[in-house]
């Protein structure tokens, strides 16, 4: 049993697994990890309340997990979790993801949220685009992410704990 300090401020003792078999398309290995048996305390309930209440969001029940984080459930299939940029980036470049201009966003793409220091802070799955999308209208883009050890929640492009990140989206291209 160890301490892990959550993203949302709660210290929780965990039992970490050993991480899972996960590869890029070129074969090199990505770590990651999964945290089993994730107690809950009364903050953590607390904290995630105060999402629903400052995020306008639509919560996907049944989902709240240590399992796997945001970038698990967008490069993992909800496998495990991703923690670290060198992973993504290997992902990024042996999968093949291309960023890509609004005007081209399709449902599926990824949405990628990046802190001014560069780092990767949230991903998600674009799920739902305005009509005419522009500059003007692109908050209303629908993703799908995880926040941290929470929710799964479908919210605007805006609407999450991660909101004052520069976002990029991304596409898988065939090879």
């Amino acid at each position: 049993m160890s301490l892990i300090i959550t993203e949302f401020g709660e210290i929780n003792p965990v039992e970490i697994a050993d991480e899972i078999v996960m590869q890029t398309m070129a074969k090199r290995p990505i770590k990651n990890k999964q945290i089993k048996n994730l107690n809950r305390n009364p903050l953590f309930n607390r904290t995630i309340d105060l999402l629903k209440e400052e995020h306008i969001c639509t919560e996907r029940p049944n989902t709240i997990t240590g399992i796997y984080n945001c970038h698990g459930m967008t490069f993992a299939n909800r496998r495990t979790g991703i923690d670290e940029d060198s992973e993504l980036n290997k992902i990024f470049q042996d999968d093949n993801y291309r960023e890509i201009r609004l005007d081209l966003l399709l449902c599926g793409d990824t949405a990628l949220y990046i802190k001014q220091n560069g780092a990767y802070s949230h991903s998600g799955i674009v799920v739902s685009i305005p009509e005419n999308l522009s500059e003007h209208n692109k908050i209303e883009i629908k993703i799908l992410s995880k926040w941290g050890d929470g929710f799964e929640a479908i919210h605007a492009l805006y609407q999450c704990p991660y909101f004052e990140s520069t976002i990029k989206f991304l596409r898988c291209q065939p090879i």
